[in-house]
């Protein structure tokens, strides 16, 4: 297939097993059907085809409300498509002009079906949604080069917050504590005063379901006593040998005893074996990246792509989130 005859048949589907998932772990059949038993929300794919042939897919989760329509990246998936399947008869330009030319017209056919669309593309090259007039913001993350001499060169604050975890016998084990780890996560969002804009029964679920289809990792600190006071999720991105901090959270009880930093630590010396990037996992909240900075080694800049379809949409969709805000 040339880069002239790029222009596809767009429609969404129900269903996924069928798609390739060698992108990414976000991208995989397995992670969408988890997603799918935990979250209230309708998933779809919009599927790009060419003669029958799959060319470009965006898994979308979609809220219907009053007549208007919502589409969006999976909420607690924090990297999100357009996803290409490998195109390796193709050079360098023909492939980013291909990407480019569906991209745009992905986003064209969002454009004309949702009254807002919210994309978080793993794929750094946003160009197509500048030129179609999406807003296009800034997405940083932390990562850690686990293969490099420094991936464990803490500063001294680090790591005398290790040893001192240490010293108090503190250690690392799985994590089997749900409702410990539910409080954690909403502890995070008060602690920072940040809005929570999901339920955390959610992200319980999730992860929950993440877990037993072998995507997630879950590790926790525990005390001498064993009790869990510091939980860590980690998504196995094994096609592009990444771990990615899928979530970390404390308990009360382990502030002022270094477990965050033991914790992190920890991490970082069991998955540079198998991997070779840990991903911090977010780096745009000032409070959360300044902590997440002393164990990464590089930030790196992605973007989201947002779109209203007209001033009204956005009047509307603003006052149905307010309304729902004061409903609780």
């Amino acid at each position: 297939m040339t880069v002239s005859e790029s222009a596809c048949e767009w429609s969404l589907a129900d269903a996924w097993d069928h798609l390739p998932g060698e992108e990414t772990v976000f991208a995989s059949p397995a992670w969408l059907t988890a997603t799918a038993k935990a979250l209230p929300f309708e998933l779809k794919v919009l599927e790009g085809r060419k003669g029958g042939k799959l060319l470009c897919y965006l898994p979308l989760q979609i809220i219907r409300r009053g007549g208007l329509a919502k589409a969006f990246t999976p909420i607690l998936t924090y990297y999100g498509g357009p996803y290409f399947p490998p195109a390796s008869d193709l050079r360098f330009h023909e492939r980013t002009k291909l990407r480019y030319d569906l991209q745009a017209e992905a986003l064209r056919w969002l454009g004309k079906r949702f009254h807002y669309v919210l994309l978080t593309p793993d794929d750094s090259d946003v160009r197509a949604g500048l030129d179609e007039g999406w807003d296009c913001r800034p997405k940083v993350t932390v990562v850690n080069r686990l293969k490099s001499g420094g991936s464990l060169d803490l500063g001294g604050d680090s790591l005398r917050n290790v040893r001192k975890a240490e010293k108090a016998g503190l250690t690392l084990g799985p994590s089997r504590d749900e409702d410990g780890f539910r409080k954690a996560f909403e502890r995070t969002f008060l602690r920072k005063g940040l809005a929570m804009q999901w339920k955390p029964e959610w992200a319980v679920d999730l992860r929950r379901e993440l877990t037993a289809a072998g995507l997630l990792e879950n590790r926790s600190v525990l005390t001498a006593e064993g009790a869990e006071i510091a939980f860590a999720s980690v998504a196995l991105d094994r096609p592009r040998k990444r771990a990615v901090l899928w979530y970390s959270c404390s308990l009360r009880e382990a502030d002022r005893t270094g477990a965050m930093h033991f914790l992190l630590y920890r991490l970082l010396e069991l998955y540079r074996a198998d991997f070779e990037v840990f991903d911090l996992c977010g780096a745009d909240h000032r409070g959360l990246s300044e902590f997440k900075e002393k164990f990464g080694q590089e930030l790196i800049v992605r973007h989201s792509l947002e779109k209203y379809r007209g001033p009204v949409s956005r009047v509307l969709l603003g006052a149905f989130a307010r309304a729902r805000k004061l409903a609780g």
